[in-house]
Order: C-alpha cells, then sequence, then structure tokens
C-alpha cells in the first residue's frame, strides 16, 4: 500500500515524497523518488514481499528488463493518477510507497497468465486482476477527500462506521499502477509482424485487387 502523510514529517520526505505542493514547485523528480520512501518498515517490508514475489514471476516469464519497465511505469502512472484524483487539491498530503510498481507487476502476471490460480486465495488470475481495477477505482473515487458525487457519500457511509482507514492509503495511485501494468502485457500480446503474415495478407490485398478488376 501507498501511505499518505502531512509534509511537515521529515525533510526528505518533503523532498522525495510526492505532493501536490511539490508539483507546483516544479519538483518533477517526485513522481519518481516518492516509491523509494516509505511511512514505517511494515509498510516497507509488505512491498518488498510483493516485489520479491511477484518481480521473479515477470522476470521468468518477459526477462528482466520488461520486469524494470513495468515496475518504473507503475510508479510513475500510479503518481500521475494520485494527483489527477485528489493529490492536488490537498498539497500538504505526502504520498510514498512503490505499491504503484507493485500493482503494476500484479496486473502485467494476471493479464500474461490468467487462467493460473493465485494462492492462497485460489482465485484465476484474471479474475484476481479484475477485482483489483474494480476495488481501486471504485476505493478512489469514493474518497471523501476527492468529492465526486454520489461516490463521496459512501466514502463518509464507510468513514462513520470505523473504516477511515482504507483512505489512509492511496486507491487512486493502485489504480494507475494496476491499468499500467495491463497495458503493458496487453501490448506484448499484440500479435507480432511476421514473414508468413505480411505473406498472407500480400495475398489477401491482391486477391482483392484483382477482384475489384474484375467487377469493373
Amino acid at each position: 500500500m501507498d501511505s499518505l502523510g502531512d509534509d511537515r514529517s521529515l525533510p526528505w520526505f518533503r523532498e522525495l515524497g510526492l505532493s501536490g505542493r511539490g508539483m507546483a514547485d516544479l519538483k518533477w523528480w517526485q513522481l519518481l523518488s516518492y516509491g523509494a520512501l516509505h511511512g514505517s518498515f511494515a509498510h516497507a517490508i509488505l512491498n518488498g514481499l510483493l516485489l520479491l514475489a511477484i518481480g521473479s514471476r515477470i522476470s521468468a516469464i518477459a526477462g528482466h528488463r520488461m520486469m524494470l519497465i513495468s515496475f518504473f511505469s507503475g510508479i510513475l502512472a500510479g503518481g500521475v493518477a494520485y494527483l489527477l484524483l485528489g493529490g492536488m487539491m490537498d498539497p500538504a498530503t505526502v504520498l510514498v510507497g512503490c505499491s504503484g510498481g507493485c500493482m503494476a507487476l500484479m496486473l502485467m502476471l494476471t493479464t500474461l497468465s490468467p487462467d493460473s490460480r493465485m494462492m492462497p486465495l485460489g482465485l484465476s488470475a484474471r479474475n484476481v486482476g479484475l477485482g483489483i481495477l474494480i476495488s481501486s477505482l471504485l476505493l478512489a473515487m469514493a474518497n471523501p477527500d476527492v468529492g465526486i458525487p454520489v461516490f463521496a457519500s459512501f466514502g463518509d457511509w464507510l468513514v462513520k462506521r470505523g473504516l477511515g482507514s482504507w483512505f489512509q492509503m492511496s486507491h487512486a495511485c493502485h489504480l494507475g499502477g494496476a491499468v499500467s501494468g495491463w497495458i503493458l502485457a496487453r501490448w506484448m500480446l499484440r500479435p507480432r509482424v511476421s514473414l508468413h503474415r505480411l505473406k498472407k495478407q500480400r495475398v489477401a490485398a491482391e486477391q482483392r485487387a484483382a477482384d475489384r478488376f474484375l467487377d469493373s
């Protein structure tokens, strides 16, 4: 999870953590550097375990280069999503954590291997990925600080029932990272250009041209 805190914390959090104030001051490096900071030791351990478990699977499937591209793309996309969905409206809040990158790796895994079983849940990877996208989207929109009509009312309802801690993490960041990983995986699964495919396309084009000539 990515944690949110006040920018009156340690100086390097103000400089390296992602905040609306930092973006207003043109500290663009924060869009990546926030992923190197964590709010607590437990926060860092959890993200580290996710990175180790999922990153090793992606490396085995797609290679180390693609794993790194997915991870850092997820951090960048997660930071942008956080800013768009509330981060700029609360400039004193600082986002830290690499969960955007971890979510990108998770969605890449569930997209590249949709029929595998995700233990200990026993669910298909396809359903796990879909659940992450839907829950992150709904919770990001339900954040009372974002103020989206209807969804904000649901968020207030959750807060009144003692679930306000759910909004102490950035679901928008998780959503941005997850979408980034899904897009990269779909790009990897795109049909590749091959000599056989080009020959088939050429034959089909020549056949269409011949048909038009005969019809004229």
